[in-house]
């Protein structure tokens, strides 16, 4: 059992309950400013998608470490 959690400091940070000693496994460090969502896959329990102000979507797998398995960039265009 795993719990995700980030707070204004643009890191995620997953914690394993099954582990008594150091239940924090990894911290995910990528985004550039607040983090404002995560979710893990329905389909792959390694797998999660977090997204922020700096507006990049990144896909994470946890198998990996911390690295981003793909980051797609919001384009904004001024009106």
């Amino acid at each position: 059992s795993f719990i995700i959690a980030s707070s204004s400091n643009q890191d995620i940070d997953i914690w394993n309950l099954e582990h008594d000693l150091r239940p924090l496994i990894l911290t995910l460090r990528k985004h550039q400013r607040p983090v404002t969502d995560i979710n893990w896959s329905n389909f792959n329990q390694s797998v999660l998608a977090t997204c922020s102000v700096d507006s990049n979507v990144h896909l994470w797998d946890i198998r990996v470490n911390s690295s981003t398995v793909q980051t797609f960039r919001l384009v904004h265009h001024g009106a």
